[in-house]
């Protein structure tokens, strides 16, 4: 399982990146402006408990 976190922060198109924290994504937000989503099997999990956590704004996997 990965362990995954979002962006608090949107991009200029309005969408909050997903990003599996445990693979040594390169582009990882800094600390202050990541929510942790959990470990999760695959990304569409990590995604749905982004939904809960930022709900009505657009997120991007």
């Amino acid at each position: 399982m990965q362990n995954y976190i979002v962006n608090k922060n949107a991009q200029d198109n309005g969408d909050h990146e997903v990003h599996d924290n445990s693979a040594g994504c390169l582009h990882l937000p800094s600390i202050k402006n990541q929510l942790d989503l959990g470990f999760h099997l695959l990304c569409n999990g990590a995604v749905i408990e982004a939904k809960k956590k930022l709900p009505g704004e657009r997120l991007m996997a």
